[in-house]
């Protein structure tokens, strides 16, 4: 890793390459674009791929290990710096971190005669050394409060190696395991995360006394969130549907009592702040989607996943990535109207998403006009966000 503290250092860097977030953000956003219209070409027939596992294997494991994977890396390897203070990994080794990225996403997409094996081990890689890397800066300032992301991304390597599994056995159960424990473990650190950043952002901002921590109500969100990771994971949510069901609705309504607390109604005039607040209220629905999904009401696998992925974890991204990548380019925390709209747009598209447990006869017409909604939040982001990444640091700070 190299430590950069003459100026004249840094400018050999290119600027996308002198912190995580900027190059994984932005590559992110857009493979989500385009692993979105690649999927919704398939489902009307307008494309012929053949990717490895198949289109719905891959777009379960690509919204997932490759665009959320993504910016998770990039937030946690920029956000460490800040924590630990130690410096990030940035130029050639963040080079080369990106470029394992990389390859994983084309080998999946256009596997070619590449062993399933090596393109695996390709892929899972990824997560495993991200992890070290975050190990590696705790340990080294003895932090050990942010030593949990560490387990939380071997972790995630676990749920995409079970998805390859479940490819190179020939076993699609072992698929859905993997990809729905995934979107648990992501939601788990989405609400780890959320805990940390939403109640402290919002005091600062509105100028409030932060919110008193509320420990049974903290270990009333997290701890069920555990739980229910840990059932998807194994494969034994299915086994045990009435525990599950029990588990996600305390998950709700504990996870619910902690956003209140977090004065959102305060906030609609800051869109920095709101598309925060709107995010984590949709990972509290998908929570009580499971709840009525595992209780055997009707509501489909489908409608309580996509609550999450498309309205949770979809908003809480587009949310802080937007707020992180002006704050670590030294610009003001504030956004024009524009990307207000993209907030707006991603809320839409996850509602949309939702609609067809409603109006089921209208499923292929939802599902096309979420994905566009998603295609134009996005959009607007990376167009806006281009050059903000990809140009150095506005007061001449490194970063």
């Amino acid at each position: 890793m190299m430590q950069i503290s003459d100026p004249t250092l840094e400018e050999r860097i290119p600027a996308l390459f002198r912190l995580g977030f900027r190059p994984f953000f932005l590559a992110g956003v857009l493979f989500s674009m385009i692993s979105l219209m690649l999927w919704g070409l398939s489902l009307f027939g307008s494309l012929t791929l053949q990717p490895y596992g198949g289109m719905l294997w891959w777009h379960m494991h690509e919204m997932v290990f490759g665009f959320t994977m993504a910016i998770i890396a990039g937030f946690l390897l920029t956000a460490v710096q800040t924590w630990t203070g130690v410096p990030a990994i940035k130029g050639k080794p963040l080079m080369l971190l990106f470029g394992l990225w990389l390859a994983g996403r084309v080998l999946l997409l256009v596997p070619g005669s590449v062993p399933l094996m090596l393109i695996a081990g390709i892929d899972i890689a990824f997560p495993v050394i991200t992890a070290a890397l975050m190990a590696s800066y705790v340990i080294r300032v003895k932090m050990w409060r942010n030593l949990m992301f560490t387990p939380v991304l071997l972790l995630m390597a676990l749920a995409s190696g079970i998805m390859h599994a479940g490819v190179i056995a020939g076993d699609y159960t072992l698929a859905w395991q993997g990809a729905y424990g995934s979107i648990y473990l992501v939601a788990l650190l989405m609400a780890i995360l959320g805990g940390r950043v939403i109640p402290f952002f919002t005091a600062n901002r509105l100028k409030l006394p932060k919110p008193e921590t509320n420990k049974p109500r903290e270990l009333g969100s997290i701890i069920p969130l555990v739980l229910l990771t840990l059932l998807m994971l194994s494969g034994t949510d299915d086994q045990f549907p009435q525990l599950t069901g029990f588990i996600a609705l305390i998950a709700a309504i504990a996870n619910l009592s902690r956003l209140t607390s977090w004065q959102g109604r305060k906030t609609l005039r800051i869109p920095l702040l709101w598309s925060l607040h709107l995010s984590y209220l949709f990972i509290v629905l998908g929570l009580f989607l499971a709840f009525l999904h595992y209780m055997d009401t009707g509501v489909t696998s489908s409608i309580m996943i996509h609550a999450l992925t498309v309205g949770g974890i979809g908003g809480l991204i587009l949310a802080m990535i937007s707020r992180v990548s002006l704050g670590h380019t030294g610009r003001p925390l504030k956004t024009g109207k524009t990307i207000a709209l993209s907030f707006i747009l991603i809320a839409a598209a996850a509602i949309v998403r939702i609609l067809p447990a409603l109006l089921p006869l209208q499923t292929n017409l939802w599902l096309m006009i979420s994905i566009t909604l998603w295609l134009m939040a996005y959009g607007i982001f990376f167009v806006i966000y281009l050059p903000i990444l990809s140009r150095p640091r506005v007061d001449g700070k490194s970063g």
